[in-house]
């Protein structure tokens, strides 16, 4: 999910990447989920609140998110059209402190372009709610990332579902409500792995 992103046409799935965000790769997209939501509050870089390290995707790195936000940060599109007969999976390292069961974030994947997403449940670490009550929907209604994980935790998402798509992308979606905000949701590193 960066400019290492697979090849189409060439017969091997070359889409094997570990990015860590200690430069901020390009590539990577962030807006609003909704469009009456607040404003969008994704960033890379160093937090100063929540999780200690540097590096990161975070909804606020500096303060608490938004109230009525409903955000996103869009990975690039790779293809995963020469990857038949392999297992691709992604791991998120993550770390959140979010306001318990109403406030939280999930995981979508597009394969046709971004014009639609789909919510996918992850494994390792699973969502803690199964229906978030932000303002908006996204995620408003979805299952979800929610709570506080003092801890980095590794969710996995499987891909082989969408092997033979040439256009694949993943989304980190993010909502809040009216009141009560916290840290935040921080994302250090996206490692795509084929088996």
């Amino acid at each position: 999910m960066g400019s290492t992103a697979g090849t189409t046409g060439g017969g091997a799935c070359n889409v094997a990447v570990l990015l860590d965000f200690s430069t901020c790769p390009g590539g990577f997209t962030t807006g609003k989920a909704h469009p009456l939501s607040s404003t969008n509050s994704w960033a890379c870089g160093d937090p100063i609140l929540g999780p200690v390290g540097t590096g990161m995707w975070g909804t606020n790195l500096f303060g608490n998110y938004n109230t009525d936000e409903s955000s996103y940060l869009e990975s690039p599109s790779i293809s995963l059209a020469d990857c038949q007969g392999y297992a691709v999976s992604v791991r998120v390292r993550h770390w959140y402190d979010i306001e318990p069961g109403y406030d939280g974030g999930n995981i979508q994947i597009s394969t046709d372009g971004g014009n639609s997403w789909q919510v996918v449940t992850p494994t390792g670490h699973p969502y803690d709610e199964l229906s978030l009550n932000a303002s908006y929907s996204p995620p408003a209604g979805e299952p979800g990332f929610s709570g506080f994980d003092a801890v980095w935790r590794d969710s996995f998402v499987d891909l082989t579902p969408y092997v033979g798509s040439a256009d694949v992308r993943m989304r980190f979606v993010f909502g809040s409500d009216f009141s009560v905000e916290y840290d935040g949701w921080f994302i250090d590193e996206i490692e795509v792995v084929v088996q």
